[in-house]
């Protein structure tokens, strides 16, 4: 949490941290004992440690300029911590941008990029509803890959669209995070979200 609150305060106050700070983050990164893994339950985290991470992630996506936050995370690599395919993640910005647009909460937006993100969002302890909406999104990407895959939906028309979502009761709020990980459907929908 205080690597995380470094960044804040650095993004914030628009300062580099000296080179001994800098090695004593990466020090500790390397030292940190929960070495997450696909096969660790959520609730195997710390729980007061699963808050802390969240409040200090929420603070930085709502108060803090964050662009310049989470570049300072990753080029200290200590987005690892959170995941590795964010640490490795250069569509980040992209990603929440479009999000914002959309209404998505930005931490949200940021985790859908995460190799698991339903997993990332129950062990930061996010709300219900944001864990629904990365579940859920996730349900979408995947019922769409054969489709993808077919080329099938090329020639879909807008009413086929309308029957394959609102059929299966998806969420504007999923979608949009779909939107937000840029699948071959983003246009698509995107079209349907704004009409």
């Amino acid at each position: 949490t205080r690597i995380i609150r470094a960044a804040r305060y650095a993004a914030r106050l628009n300062f580099n941290l000296d080179p001994e700070s800098l090695m004593q983050i990466k020090s500790k990164i390397g030292l940190w004992p929960w070495n997450w893994i696909g096969s660790n339950l959520p609730n195997e985290a710390p729980p007061a440690l699963s808050t802390r991470l969240s409040m200090e992630l929420s603070l930085l996506f709502n108060k803090e300029p964050w662009v310049k936050a989470i570049t300072n995370l990753q080029e200290w690599g200590a987005l690892s911590l959170l995941d590795e395919r964010l640490q490795k993640d250069q569509l980040w910005e992209r990603r929440i941008s479009l999000g914002n647009k959309l209404g998505t909460q930005l931490l949200t937006a940021f985790i859908s990029g995460a190799k698991d993100p339903c997993a990332l969002s129950q062990r930061l302890q996010l709300h219900n509803s944001q864990i629904n909406y990365l579940k859920q999104a996730t349900d979408i990407k995947n019922y769409f890959l054969p489709i993808i895959e077919s080329k099938e939906y090329l020639c879909w028309k807008p009413s086929r669209w309308c029957e394959e979502i609102e059929g299966k009761n998806w969420l504007p709020e999923a979608i949009s995070l779909v939107i937000c990980i840029e699948t071959p459907l983003k246009v698509p929908l995107l079209k349907w979200l704004k009409e």
